[in-house]
């Protein structure tokens, strides 16, 4: 049976019901950030949709590099865990750096990214 082009995983039906349910509870969190933003967004910027768009953008960014990821041989992650180890330990303690960590609430936790704020912690969870 040939499958049809949204067909998303190949390595069978569990991939891809994982897919969908991913990329439901994705719909679902845009859903979510809508409902709770709406207001403040209609106030501060004139347009109720800001925060859900710019939560779309982050999700649609998101899924692309989950699928590309994804479609990486295991064998190439085991090979890469102590290098990333290393890396992921030595941003650690990089957000000590006054020029690259930033101070949020008062606690060193971020290194500011030219758009984005990256919190190494979250690399070590992996």
């Amino acid at each position: 049976m040939k499958r049809p082009s949204w067909w998303l995983a190949e390595n069978g039906p569990a991939d891809t019901i994982l897919w969908w349910i991913i990329l439901v509870l994705l719909g679902f969190g845009l859903i979510m950030v809508y409902s709770a933003s709406a207001p403040i967004a209609q106030h501060e910027t004139g347009n109720p949709f800001f925060f859900a768009e710019r939560q779309g953008l982050f999700v649609i960014l998101a899924a692309a590099v989950l699928y590309y990821f994804s479609r990486i041989d295991l064998d190439f992650w085991e090979r890469m865990t102590f290098p990333l180890m290393i890396i992921s330990l030595i941003a650690l303690m990089m957000v000590f750096l006054p020029v690259i960590g930033v101070a949020v609430n008062g606690s060193h936790r971020w290194i500011n990214f030219i758009i984005v704020r990256l919190q190494p912690s979250e690399l070590l969870k992996f």
